[in-house]
């Protein structure tokens, strides 16, 4: 259950507009930004996943939706992530990781990083 479902009723049974810092509070939503600046956000988001190791981020991302939605246990889910992990370590990985060394991408910080 994303929002539960004291919430989830309340929004069906009354049928209410939610606001988006509602959304936000709700999980709903990811992030509020001010009117008209919606497309800007999501373009600065895009550009800046666009300079992540798209190879470690697809292992990532599909290691997300099997464990949530195709295993079958814990275990079932890290041996899947690890034997999708193995494919890119010695590609992106091993790049990503040197970068990170060297300071870079520390604390979400990934400016000065370079994938």
């Amino acid at each position: 259950a994303i929002i539960g479902l004291g919430r989830a009723m309340d929004m069906i049974l009354t049928g209410r507009p939610v606001s988006a810092q509602e959304a936000l509070q709700f999980g709903l939503a990811n992030r509020v930004v001010p009117k008209g600046q919606a497309l800007a956000e999501a373009t600065k988001i895009a550009k800046q996943l666009l300079t992540f190791p798209q190879e470690c981020m697809n292992v990532d991302r599909a290691n997300c939706y099997y464990s949530v939605y195709n295993a079958t246990s814990f275990q079932d889910a890290l041996r899947n992530e690890f034997e999708n992990g193995v494919k890119v370590i010695t590609t992106e990985s091993v790049k990503g990781a040197a970068n990170f060394s060297s300071g870079a991408g520390r604390h979400g910080v990934f400016e000065t990083a370079k994938f």
